[in-house]
């Protein structure tokens, strides 16, 4: 309300400032106050007078209207900066690229380990360890590491749709292949993963989190599926926890 006030003010002054004698300098040939009779209408000294004003005015006019307009756009920039904060946000989203997307969904009959506390965990890694680095691949068991992965917080309605982009990326998956300006993984087919985790702590397996796994290949799409670890899974998850 304040920009608006104050930029109104400033579109006045310029006006009314140039409605008075600030632009009589763009005027080279003075309006005539006692012209002594008026030429028939017509005439040549009709015409040239006609012309003279029309020139004058259609200065002025030009003048006062890149003037307010040059006004506007200052004044915007400076009480309104926060216009230039969210071009820049805008231009940064523009910029980052997604790395998967898609939907976790439940099996029919399964139980929600909902909590308070509860969170939706989903991770991404190459099918195959083709292309990564030597250095990242002897720190990660000889298996692809995650490249990028995301934690949402509960409640969580199924299904639940995710995408994780270039601000998900992992430090791994911020590596890029050597002599080349594309990250290791790019191009590869992604091996999705998720969990619901009833406590919502990354660190913790309880046996009754659903867990679920999909392929993302072609841009398209994927499904990941939660649901119970089974017997095999829910046993070696209470070993682990003793």
């Amino acid at each position: 309300m304040l920009s608006f006030l104050v930029i109104s003010t400033i579109f006045s002054i310029f006006s009314d400032f140039g409605k008075s004698q600030c632009f009589a300098f763009l005027s080279p040939i003075p309006l005539p106050q006692n012209h002594g009779p008026i030429p028939p209408a017509g005439s040549e000294t009709s015409l040239e007078m006609k012309d003279q004003l029309r020139a004058t005015y259609s200065r002025r006019s030009i003048f006062v209207r890149t003037s307010s307009t040059f006004a506007i756009s200052f004044f915007s920039s400076i009480l309104n900066p926060a216009g230039a904060i969210v071009d820049e946000v805008l231009s940064k989203k523009s910029t980052i690229s997604s790395i998967v997307r898609g939907t976790v969904t439940i099996s029919p009959g399964d139980t929600l380990p909902m909590s308070a506390t509860s969170a939706l965990y989903v991770t991404a890694r190459p099918d195959r360890s083709d292309n990564v680095p030597r250095a990242i691949l002897d720190g990660s068991s000889g298996k692809p590491p995650p490249v990028a992965a995301a934690r949402f917080s509960g409640p969580i309605d199924f299904p639940f749709r995710f995408e994780l982009t270039d601000e998900d990326c992992t430090a791994e998956g911020t590596a890029m292949l050597e002599g080349r300006s594309e990250r290791w993984w790019e191009g590869l087919d992604m091996i999705v993963s998720a969990r619901l985790d009833s406590d919502g702590v990354a660190q913790t397996r309880d046996p009754e989190d659903l867990v679920g796994r999909g392929v993302y290949k072609n841009r398209e799409d994927v499904e990941v599926k939660l649901q119970g670890r089974g017997f095999g899974g829910k046993f070696v998850t209470k070993k682990v926890l003793k």
